[in-house]
């Protein structure tokens, strides 16, 4: 079925739209994240029309149909699943180690209510990852995502099949972005398990005291100091995300 009625910037506008869309959709640290629905939806048609009417994007005339389109559709909403991608395993990362650190320091009773998702974060994983979003600003990777996503319709027209192969740069940049984010928390880890060591083997010298209880603001407190002491270092891991981040981006457009 030919689509004579529609008009074939209409299709455009919507095929762009959708690749922007997974940015406002994904829970991730993207600054878009906590905007309101109708925000989202109004800002992802603006950001299409702007790049169509402003760019030389265009689509095959000739062979638009029914199927053709929601193939580009489709097409256009999975290549920006994959663009955010690179967002969403630096949040899981970060989330999924402040919560094992979490757990170390005494916090794991402690949550924070994403009114979002309506689900329970880590203190410290959000922590982090709200200093990896100022960070975000701060070395103007917010600049080079803008780019990135404009860039995005030059190297990827719309109707741009991805890669065979686009899928198996999911699993190692994900593997290096908790490889990074482990870097991250290594010295809170170490030092907490060498005061867990201690404690057990004190426990055991000392069975007539409850050693844990006792020792649970002692832990708190190392936590939070050695968090302090090592938040300056930090610098250079969320660097390296950002890097990886950036790197995933070019080798997924080609």
């Amino acid at each position: 079925m030919e689509l004579g009625l529609l008009s074939t910037k209409v299709i455009e506008i919507l095929a762009a739209s959708f690749r922007v869309a997974p940015i406002f959709l994904s829970s991730s640290m993207t600054p878009f994240s906590r905007l309101p629905s109708v925000a989202k939806i109004t800002l992802g048609l603006f950001i299409g029309m702007f790049a169509v009417f402003n760019t030389d994007l265009s689509l095959q005339t000739s062979q638009l149909n029914t199927s053709s389109v929601l193939f580009i559709l489709l097409n256009e909403f999975l290549l920006g699943w994959i663009f955010v991608f690179g967002f969403i395993a630096i949040q899981s990362a970060i989330m999924t180690l402040g919560r094992m650190v979490e757990m170390q320091i005494g916090f794991g009773a402690a949550g924070i209510i994403n009114p979002q998702s309506n689900q329970t974060e880590s203190v410290i994983g959000t922590a982090l990852t709200m200093v990896s979003v100022l960070l975000l600003f701060a070395v103007s990777a917010d600049h080079i995502f803008i780019q990135a996503i404009w860039s995005s319709f030059a190297v990827a027209p719309l109707g741009f099949s991805l890669q065979a192969n686009a899928h198996e740069y999911l699993v190692p940049t994900l593997a290096a972005q908790f490889y990074l984010a482990l870097l991250l928390v290594l010295p809170i880890s170490l030092a907490l398990l060498a005061l867990d060591m201690v404690i057990g083997f004190l426990s055991k010298t000392m069975p007539q005291m409850n050693i844990y209880f006792v020792s649970l603001p002692l832990k708190i407190s190392l936590g939070i100091m050695v968090f302090a002491f090592c938040a300056p270092l930090m610098l250079n891991h969320f660097k390296l995300m950002f890097q990886e981040l950036i790197s995933y981006w070019r080798i997924v457009l080609g």
